[in-house]
């Protein structure tokens, strides 16, 4: 069964999210894929340095 989706809506500086859609773009993802995988990451990371 897949998981439930929230909405996430974040104000950021315009000039940020031009770059982050430049850079999902030219990875040939959507903006919101880039956004989930970095949250991953970031996630992850944060979990590690806590062990």
């Amino acid at each position: 069964m897949p998981e439930d989706i929230k909405r996430l809506n974040v104000p950021i500086p315009t000039s940020l999210h031009t770059k982050l859609k430049v850079l999902s773009a030219a990875q040939e993802k959507t903006l919101a894929q880039w956004v989930i995988e970095a949250i991953q990451d970031k996630l992850k990371k944060e979990s590690e340095l806590q062990k």
